[in-house]
């Protein structure tokens, strides 16, 4: 099984382009891009300096592509309200999190993910991640998170009740009714403070993009000025993290 990380380090065999990342959040760097053994036990080194056991990471193959997210709020295993988003640009640049996005609308993708939201009867917020392969334009799966996610300002823009669904839940007197209307296919959002200006430096001309009027600019300085002025204040230090490496 290439996907073994036992296996790999018995057999020291690769095939292919892989992710090696763990299998819980809140590490600084997540995701290492491996294709051979020494990218490998380079990124296998990280994990285990931070006490990371095998059994705590997971490995997956690398799906050239789009990055796609399902978003829900559901109910004894069905959607109460539904969005999904298509990553525009994420940090790092070949598999990492949204910095850029649009509304996605594929009926196929919302049909898959009502599927798993059924067999695992779910209830409360879910994000299931995809990649959508350039070459068949197949989704493959990726993971499945029970929170919510980095894109809820998106969904939240575009229309979708997400507060009223989710006071629904705990509260069955809340008058709740799914009025969520999604007209533009195009909405998107960006995010400068959280990594999207990181692209800027690499391709300037990406910042003409911003000025779209479908395009919402999220820095968080109107809404929450004091969170939004400490990302940008630590915005330097990112920077030379980031470009240092």
């Amino acid at each position: 099984d290439i996907t073994n990380i036992d296996y790999l380090e018995s057999n020291k065999f690769f095939l292919g382009k892989y992710i090696l990342k763990p299998s819980k959040e809140g590490l600084i760097k997540k995701y290492f891009h491996v294709y051979d053994f020494e990218s490998f036990n380079i990124a296998k080194k990280y994990f285990t300096n931070i006490k990371y056991s095998n059994k705590d990471l997971i490995l997956q193959e690398y799906i050239e592509g789009i990055g796609i997210g399902y978003f829900a709020i559901c109910e004894n295993g069905s959607p109460l309200v539904e969005y999904a988003h298509e990553r525009l640009r994420e940090w790092p640049s070949k598999g990492g999190y949204s910095t850029a996005c649009k509304i996605h609308k594929d009926p196929h993708l919302f049909s898959m993910s009502r599927k798993i939201i059924k067999s695992l009867n779910w209830r409360g917020p879910i994000m299931i991640e995809y990649r959508k392969s350039s070459v068949n334009g197949k989704y493959y799966f990726i993971e499945v998170n029970p929170k919510f996610w980095g894109s809820l300002e998106l969904g939240l823009e575009s229309g979708v009740d997400i507060i009223g669904a989710t006071i629904s839940i705990v509260n069955k007197k809340y008058p709740f009714q799914n009025k969520s209307s999604i007209n533009d296919n195009e909405f998107s959002i960006a995010w400068p403070l959280d990594g999207d200006s990181f692209h800027y430096l690499v391709r300037p001309k990406i910042i003409l993009s911003l000025f779209k009027a479908e395009t919402n600019v999220s820095t968080g300085l109107l809404r929450d000025s004091m969170y939004g002025i400490v990302k940008l204040l630590y915005l330097p230090i990112r920077f030379l993290s980031e470009f240092m490496r």
